[in-house]
């Protein structure tokens, strides 16, 4: 895991042009934030460079009733969606983990099927966050985004209740949601599992005991194997 510094981060969108291009409910506006220190994955679940990504999305049902007790068992838990904003764009709150403007070439367009992990060295954030962009993270939402994407209306979509939501945006241009780091949409709790959901963990800084650290990698060697979500669950 990356370790994150706490205190003070400038986090979200702060462009009119683009909060009107992707839409106010799916775009998470500029606002201050005070984060305590936290670890977070490296990379995505698998969770090492030359791992496949999984071929099944993480539908919402499986992270709340399965995955996510999981995770608190191996001392890990979801990350919230201002962790995954300061871890992939700095206190600063850079829109994409290179900074500012779009750069295409930096991870793989291919969510759908993208080359296996590490296979593009520069998609790495600021904090050392690897393969951001490439598909998007379930979170939590914390309480100031949660009140900062209230306001903007997002409590009227579909499955914004449950305190849920998926982050990041991706690398092609065909999404609805905003290809950055501060895109957000959200999925009914029967919605299928879709590939470009994956998982990245979090914890508090010192929470994973060796034990826990050895138990989760054994997990990730068993869902790299699988290449299926639900296995974590078996």
């Amino acid at each position: 895991m990356v370790g994150i510094v706490g205190g003070p981060a400038t986090l979200g969108e702060s462009d009119p042009a683009m909060i009107t291009t992707y839409g106010p409910n799916t775009v998470v506006p500029r606002g201050e934030y005070t984060l305590p220190a936290y670890c977070i994955d490296e990379w995505p679940a698998p969770g090492r460079a030359g791992a496949a990504w999984p071929t099944d999305g993480l539908h919402k049902r499986l992270l709340r009733d399965t995955v996510e007790p999981l995770l608190w068992a191996h001392g890990r838990r979801l990350c919230t969606v201002a962790e995954l904003m300061r871890a992939a764009g700095g206190a600063s709150g850079r829109r994409y983990p290179w900074g500012q403007v779009r750069d295409t070439t930096r991870c793989d367009s291919k969510d759908d099927a993208p080359e296996v992990m590490g296979t593009y060295p520069d998609c790495v954030s600021p904090s050392g966050v690897r393969e951001v962009q490439v598909r998007s993270t379930w979170a939590r939402l914390d309480a100031t985004t949660l009140a900062a994407l209230t306001e903007a209306g997002a409590a009227a979509q579909p499955g914004f209740d449950g305190g849920y939501a998926v982050w990041g945006g991706l690398v092609r241009d065909d999404t609805y949601y905003a290809p950055t780091n501060f895109g957000v949409h959200f999925h009914l709790a029967d919605a299928p599992g879709f590939n470009d959901d994956g998982l990245r963990t979090c914890a508090w800084s010192g929470a994973v005991s060796d034990e826990q650290q050895a138990g989760w990698r054994a997990l990730m060697d068993s869902l790299a194997a699988s290449q299926s979500f639900a296995t974590l669950g078996r």
